[in-house]
Formats: structure tokens, C-alpha cells, sequence
């Protein structure tokens, strides 16, 4: 018995000991494959191939909240390869993961990664949970970014608060970000997960949000959050109107294209 017991512990002392492999000891683990990590400045390379400094008709793709529907997603990603020609990438408005695991954001980036176009991310609140915000940034990047395609202007925008480490959304980061949009760019775009209105925003926040935005070029703000496809006109305290989306979720099996054109912005669902 004894023997047993002995010969049981050297085998197992030596199949620890011939692994070369990280071991994946933890669901908290932080570690991010060097094949997932920025992937966000990855495919904005890809999208310079393409990009132009004058503006072009063009369209995005948005889905969100793809949470552990990995059934859902495999689907969209399916429709939207099929339908590739109609758009020039993907925009994810948040929510990767569901409790902030890396392989939740493995399994997902390993979906999201067989899309046949560049795509893009905003983080959700759900991307925070445990050592979720790390791993967000290891893997797509900075959680406040902008990019400019044939020049529209794209604002990707941190403003979960709940799940947060701050108190506060950076008002100021996002000020700089779209104050410089008045007249620079043919569009100015909001992403952001969490639509003003949600009660995770205390009104001190919704004001700050809305003052912000109307005093911009914003014409379009985009969120994730609420799963059901939504959509609705808001003006603003400054008296602008300005068009809120809401994406949905991938649950609902509606992907949304916007249409992007000199005068104006469309939004079509695409079922799938």
C-alpha cells in the first residue's frame, strides 16, 4: 500500500515536471496568449489598409452583450461573413465575457477572431467582474480610445461605474475627445456600454454625460447594456438632437448595420 501511495506521488511530481506549459491553475487567472493580446491596435492596422483622410460612404456592423451566448455569436459571425461586402468592420459594444474570466474572453476572442472583417470593442460592466479589467486590457487594449475612419470620428468611451474601480466616468478624457469634433469631422460616433439613462449613472453623471455631448458634433451614440434592440431621439439640455442606440444583444439574433453617409446615418437590423 505504501509502495503504492509512493510510486503515485513520484508520477505525479514528474508529469508536473515535464509539462512546458503554463499551468492554468486558477479561473482568475490574468494571463492573455500573446496571439489575443492588442487586439484593438491590430485591427485598426488592418483598417488603415483601407482607411482614407476624405470621406466615403461606408458601413459597420454592431453587435453586443455576447456573454456566454457562444451558440448566438458563432450564428452572427456567420451572417456577418456572409455579408461582408456590406460593411468595412464590426463594432462589439461590450459585455465579452460574463463574469470577467479569461476563458470566457478566450472562448469570445476566439469567435470574434474568425470574423472576416476588423472589428472593434468598448468594455461592458461585465468585463470588469474579478481580474476582468486586466485581462481587457491586455488583450484589446486601452479602455478609452478614438479612431478616425474616412474622417468620422469614433469615440470609444469607458462609463461603467457599478463594476469600476473609479467613481467617476473620465468626463474629462471624453470632453477633449469630441470638444475638438465641432467641425473637423464629417460624423462624430459615441460608443459607450452603459446609456445614460441606467440607473448605474447617478444624476450627476447623466448631466455631466448629456452636457458634454450637447455641446459636441455628436449626431449618434451607441450602447450595449440593455439586450433588447432600441432606439430613440433625445434633445438636449444645449437643444441639439441627438440619436440614441441601443445594439442589443447577440441573444436576440438581430445584428445592426450603420450606414454611413454624407448627410446622414442609418441604421438597419439584419436578423439572423
Amino acid at each position: 500500500m505504501k509502495r503504492r501511495h509512493f510510486l503515485s506521488i513520484c508520477f505525479g511530481v514528474l508529469l508536473f515536471a515535464s509539462c512546458t506549459e503554463e499551468f492554468d491553475y486558477s479561473v482568475y487567472s490574468e494571463h492573455v496568449d500573446d496571439k489575443r493580446k492588442n487586439t484593438t491596435e491590430n485591427n485598426i492596422q488592418r483598417l488603415e489598409k483601407q482607411n482614407s483622410k476624405d470621406f466615403s460612404d461606408f458601413s459597420v456592423f454592431l453587435i453586443s452583450d455576447t456573454h456566454l451566448y457562444y451558440r448566438e455569436l458563432r450564428d452572427a459571425r456567420r451572417k456577418i461573413n456572409s455579408l461582408k461586402q456590406e460593411a468595412d468592420f464590426v463594432i462589439h459594444c461590450g459585455d465579452i465575457s460574463n463574469m470577467g474570466l479569461s476563458k470566457e474572453y478566450e472562448f469570445t476572442w476566439d469567435l470574434l477572431d474568425e470574423i472576416e472583417l476588423p472589428y472593434l470593442t468598448v468594455i461592458g460592466n461585465h468585463d470588469m467582474v474579478a481580474n476582468g479589467r486586466v485581462i481587457y486590457q491586455k488583450m484589446f487594449g486601452k479602455l478609452n480610445y478614438s479612431y478616425v475612419y474616412k474622417n468620422c470620428k469614433f469615440v470609444f468611451f469607458d462609463d461603467n461605474i457599478w463594476e469600476n474601480t473609479v467613481r467617476d466616468p473620465d468626463f474629462e478624457w471624453l470632453k477633449r475627445e469630441i470638444t475638438d469634433s465641432l467641425s473637423q469631422y464629417a460624423h462624430t460616433i459615441l460608443i459607450a456600454h452603459i446609456p445614460p439613462w441606467d440607473d448605474q449613472l447617478y444624476n450627476s453623471q447623466k448631466h455631466a454625460f448629456y452636457n458634454i455631448v450637447g455641446n459636441s458634433n455628436v449626431q449618434l451614440c451607441i450602447y450595449g447594456h440593455h439586450h433588447v434592440p432600441f432606439s430613440k431621439q433625445d434633445t438636449l439640455p444645449s437643444g441639439r438632437t441627438v440619436t440614441q442606440l441601443v445594439t442589443g444583444s447577440v441573444r436576440y439574433h438581430t445584428i445592426r448595420r450603420l450606414d454611413v453617409r454624407k448627410d446622414t446615418l442609418i441604421i438597419n437590423d439584419i436578423k439572423f
